[in-house]
């Protein structure tokens, strides 16, 4: 392989990192793959860097946010705000899933909660357009549960 491939094939890659508690994201993590892997007894908490044009982030559950466990929260700067939300659905597929959403004018964090179990599997995704932070994601929980006591803006 020459050196041109070799080093087009790694920066094509991915950077992938596993989480297991609170990180605060510089934005020179820009474009990382998260695996979240918690499910512990306290919150953590997850803040992204200040907002700029491209930036973006996606974090993937690995482990299920079980009873009893605590939450995942994801929290903006000072002044920075979260717009959109993921869709949560319950594992029955009973329910057409719940669009939750953050207003882009108040909302700072966004928590996903254990307490009605989020399963693995659940991913959330956050793009900046320099002004906020926009979030697409999917969110699946069990039968039992609803998108808001596992999802929640504040």
């Amino acid at each position: 392989m020459s050196r041109v491939a070799r080093s087009a094939r790694v920066a094509s890659r991915q950077r992938v990192e596993t989480i297991t508690a609170s990180k605060t994201i510089t934005q020179a993590e820009s474009g990382e793959y998260y695996l979240i892997n918690y499910d512990s007894a306290a919150t953590i908490t997850i803040t992204l860097p200040s907002v700029q044009d491209g930036t973006y982030f996606k974090f993937l559950f690995i482990a299920a946010l079980t009873d009893n466990s605590a939450a995942v929260a994801f929290t903006a700067q000072a002044g920075e705000y979260l717009n959109g939300g993921p869709l949560a659905m319950t594992g029955d597929g009973a329910d057409p899933g719940t669009q939750v959403v953050g207003n882009g004018s108040s909302h700072v964090t966004l928590t996903i909660d254990g307490n009605t179990d989020v399963l693995a599997n659940s991913w959330v995704e956050f793009v900046s357009d320099g002004s906020e932070w926009y979030i697409s994601g999917y969110v699946m929980i069990v039968d039992s549960g609803t998108a808001s006591n596992s999802i929640v803006f504040s």
